[in-house]
């Protein structure tokens, strides 16, 4: 699965409503609070076997940040 799939379907799981989701959405745009973001990179992390910094987790504005981080760490 690749990681746009990946975090969409974490985000269902949390609730998050992904009909409309592209990766130029922004988060805040589907209704993801930092809370709900450190919670699916976290997740993505144990997944992955990768870590991210403060700092990076707080760049992330959009579903492309998203998904070029975790391409990054890969």
């Amino acid at each position: 699965m690749d990681t746009f799939s990946r975090l969409k379907t974490l985000l269902e799981n949390r609730g998050i409503k992904t009909g409309q989701l592209t990766e130029s959405s922004t988060l805040k745009e589907i209704g993801i609070d930092s809370l709900d973001l450190v919670e699916v990179l976290l997740e993505l992390e144990k997944e992955l076997n990768v870590t991210f910094s403060d700092d990076e987790l707080l760049g992330c504005r959009s579903v492309s940040d998203v998904v070029n981080l975790v391409a990054k760490k890969k």
